[in-house]
């Protein structure tokens, strides 16, 4: 064993500890040491009784520089496909720009376990490169998510090693698919949450005496272990179907997304559950005008409209969906129960169909497409405005049409029946979000019966199959006894919840006096004439108060939920000085950034501070 190697070895089990199990028994065959002419190392690869020369047979380094100089080194993100001997890996990390994040991916482990032979991994730890050993698209997913930061993404490259990429052809392909879809879920959930500034905290705020009189989703965890159930979207294909759903009879669970609600009672079918996300006034339409003749349950995230609220308080069970006020609250009051969806309302749906212990799910309506040319299925909120607007039916189809047609970035994919549909870029990634999220839940079966759309990822059974197979066979199911549940707020979850909420508002109520304090000693700081001394003071005092936020990690979290502007802007920018010289034009810069950070988080405090007061004083 050489040294470097023995050295590598090393450091792998002291901080990649599976690799290490795997790399010691391995018994290489794959990958075969040659020498280039320029007489460095260079490798053969063995796949299906044939060779291929994983670098240049001449000069394997030159090679690897000329790839690297022709990338686009301005990316702040570089996903690398293909180690090999870590030529390529080596000349990155020269030549990269300063916290520039790097992730590579390398399909097979003979690869690495040939690499350390030759390639000093301890630069690699240090610079912290990410890696990706495999072909599991699912964990590969999971890791380009955790490998992305939002704080310094501006530019993505993707660079390969040429053999690595020839060899595994489709994989590389499907690789550029994964970081498409992935990037964008991040800058779509991150965009999302930028959009929705301080509404959802404060509609949190004002449902709050609503929500202490309905009854907690933490109650339904696996109520209906075993049973069968379906999840019923709006889409235009559960026109197909949907009167199939008049057969269910309380053998299966009946779950809709808010949209559906409507086009469900319309034709005479009461979904068992109906699920709400959106904080949108707009959401609420589709609920409003049938809380009478609904006999069903809403589950309802704590930020939905009020008035979804008032008119549905007592057949309401409460999730929270990760936001950070939402588990404060289900913390104090002995849990309410976590639903940790993001996406789309479906997202929520499906999650909610495992939390309950459903064992075999059926998606209906669940297009992620314009099928057939429409929005969505007959019957929903959209129509009945349209209706309303005096148009003919003929009129009607063409606006829908022109609407459809008018949309950016419409393309045609693949669909069931081997079809092709014409879907989104929108509707696409919330299919993303949500086939992510199957993708972690183990005990729960899911399958399409959509009867058209592009959802083709899931197994798909033809709905008369469904009936026959789980849900005629299947004895009813009571759902009188949910009625009976406790509501969340007793007298003891009241005091509990009211302490902790006063803690929150004292908290913001000092810390935005001490904003408001250092904003002013910053604004009367003299760079020309103050000390360097008092100057670098300032900059430590000033750090200080900002770490001071997140000394108790769910005061930042709070000011976060309400904005994450400042943060983004703040840390954004920091990454930006060159921090190897930290002199006092340095200083200078941070003194600078600083302020403009607790300027904008000066309003928010106040923000918290009154909201937290009107929610003591609202229960």
């Amino acid at each position: 064993m050489n040294e470097i190697r023995k050295k590598n070895l090393e450091l792998i089990k002291k901080n990649i500890p599976e690799l290490y199990k795997k790399i010691i028994k391995l018994d290489n065959k794959k990958v075969e040491i040659i020498q280039a002419k320029s007489g460095l190392p260079t490798a053969k690869y063995f796949l299906n009784q044939e060779s291929f020369l994983l670098h240049s047979k001449f000069n394997p380094k030159q090679e690897a520089n000329s790839i690297i100089e022709n990338s686009n080194l301005k990316a702040d993100h570089i996903f690398l496909f293909g180690l090999g001997l870590g030529y390529l890996l080596t000349s990155l990390i020269e030549k990269k720009k300063h916290q520039c994040r790097v992730m590579v991916i390398e399909p097979d482990i003979e690869v690495i376990d040939a690499s350390l032979n030759h390639l000093d991994w301890e630069i690699m730890l240090r610079e912290d490169v990410f890696f990706f050993i495999g072909f599991d698209d699912n964990q590969l997913s999971s890791s380009i998510t955790s490998f992305f930061s939002m704080k310094t993404f501006e530019v993505i490259e993707t660079i390969k090693l040429p053999s690595t990429a020839r060899i595994h052809k489709k994989y590389f392909n499907e690789l550029i698919d994964i970081i498409d879809k992935e990037v964008k879920t991040v800058l779509y959930d991150f965009r999302t949450r930028l959009a929705e500034g301080g509404s959802v905290f404060l509609s949190i705020i004002s449902n709050l005496p609503y929500i202490l009189e309905t009854r907690a989703l933490k109650t339904l965890e696996n109520f209906y272990k075993g049973v069968n159930g379906f999840i019923i979207s709006a889409g235009p294909s559960l026109d197909k179907n949907i009167d199939y759903l008049k057969k269910v009879k309380n053998r299966g669970v009946i779950i809709a997304v808010d949209t559906a609600l409507k086009p469900l009672i319309k034709r005479g079918i009461q979904p068992h559950f109906t699920v709400v996300a959106d904080p949108s006034y707009l959401n609420y339409e589709h609920l409003m005008g049938v809380e009478e003749s609904y006999k069903g349950f809403v589950v309802a995230e704590s930020g939905v409209a009020q008035q979804i609220f008032k008119d549905y308080t007592k057949n309401i069970f409460t999730a929270t969906l990760n936001k950070p006020l939402s588990l404060i609250i289900a913390n104090a009051v002995g849990g309410i129960g976590l639903l940790p969806a993001w996406g789309s309302v479906v997202s929520m749906a499906m999650l909610f169909a495992s939390y309950i212990g459903l064992k075999n799910v059926f998606f209906m309506g669940q297009d992620f497409a314009y099928t057939d040319k429409h929005n969505h299925c007959k019957g929903t909120t959209w129509e009945d405005k349209w209706l309303q607007s005096g148009l003919s039916f003929a009129q009607l189809q063409r606006k829908e049409r022109s609407t459809i047609d008018a949309i950016d970035k419409s393309e045609e994919v693949k669909a069931v029946y081997d079809k092709k549909v014409l879907s989104s870029d929108r509707l696409l990634l919330y299919k993303n979000f949500l086939l992510n999220m199957i993708k972690n839940v183990s005990d729960t079966n899911f399958f399409n019966s959509t009867g058209g759309g592009a959802l083709v990822e899931i197994p798909h059974k033809e709905i008369e199959e469904v009936l026959k197979e789980y849900i005629y066979t299947s004895k009813p199911i009571s759902f009188n006894s949910l009625n009976s549940f406790p509501i969340i707020g007793s007298k003891r979850n009241k005091e509990s919840l009211k302490k902790v909420l006063k803690s929150k508002h004292l908290f913001f109520k000092s810390y935005h006096k001490k904003v408001n304090k250092i904003i002013k000693e910053l604004k009367e700081l003299n760079l020309n004439s103050d000390s360097p001394e008092f100057i670098i003071n300032l900059a430590q005092e000033a750090e200080n108060l900002k770490n001071n936020l997140y000394k108790e990690a769910s005061n930042g979290e709070l000011l976060e939920m309400w904005s994450q502007k400042p943060i983004y802007n703040y840390l954004r920018n920091t990454n930006k000085l060159d921090q190897s010289n930290v002199d006092i034009k340095y200083i200078e810069s941070v003194i600078k950034i600083s302020k403009e950070y607790f300027e904008e988080i000066l309003p928010i405090t106040q923000n918290l501070r009154d909201s937290l007061l009107t929610a003591i004083n609202s229960f």
